[in-house]
């Protein structure tokens, strides 16, 4: 357990997570409605289309041979465009509850381990741990983590050590004039 919980956040990078996923997930909604707006347009048009091109075979001002090729052009990109529409979400969800449960996994990822079904446990271990787990030299490792669990370098200040930008001196010969930096 101890190994998972390195990567808990606290309060303050949850509360920053949930805003940059609820922004996103708004925009991206804003963006699928405009859209779906366009599709059903489209739709209305070609339907309106398809009624004019019929009134217009009725009264003979076109052939049934171009109305069939017609209503088949208009079939086929109605078809296409309803195929668009509906992989569009047809309405915006409330994220809260989800929010809160990926809030409280990333405030507490042992918690949820331990209250979870063996079933879930199973899913848990693969969406951690893509690559598995091994136990090296008393440790546990790991190849890959789950991008989730990266969120937490976006919030937190790098740890490591860095070495300063003033490089290293050229190594000189001796000379009578002495060292390069002189």
């Amino acid at each position: 357990m101890a190994y998972i919980e390195r990567y808990t956040l606290t309060d303050k990078h949850i509360a920053r997570f949930k805003k940059g996923i609820k922004d996103a997930l708004d925009s991206a909604n804003k963006k699928g409605f405009m859209e779906a707006e366009e599709l059903r347009a489209t739709i209305a048009d070609l339907n309106e289309k398809q009624t004019g091109l019929i009134e217009k075979n009725a009264k003979g001002i076109i052939s049934d041979t171009i109305l069939r090729r017609q209503l088949e052009q208009i079939e086929d990109t109605l078809t296409k465009t309803n195929a668009e529409l509906y992989k569009l979400p047809q309405n915006q969800e409330d994220i809260g509850e989800l929010l809160d449960y990926a809030s409280e996994y990333l405030k507490n990822p042992s918690r949820t381990w331990v209250d979870a079904t063996f079933i879930q446990k199973l899913q848990l271990q693969w969406f951690e741990f893509p690559q598995g787990i091994t136990f090296q030299k008393g440790k546990f490792r790991t190849g890959e983590l789950a991008s989730i669990f990266k969120v937490k370098d976006i919030f937190l200040p790098s740890s490591s050590s860095t070495v300063r930008d003033r490089g290293f001196e050229p190594l000189t010969l001796p000379t009578s004039r002495g060292c390069s930096t002189n």
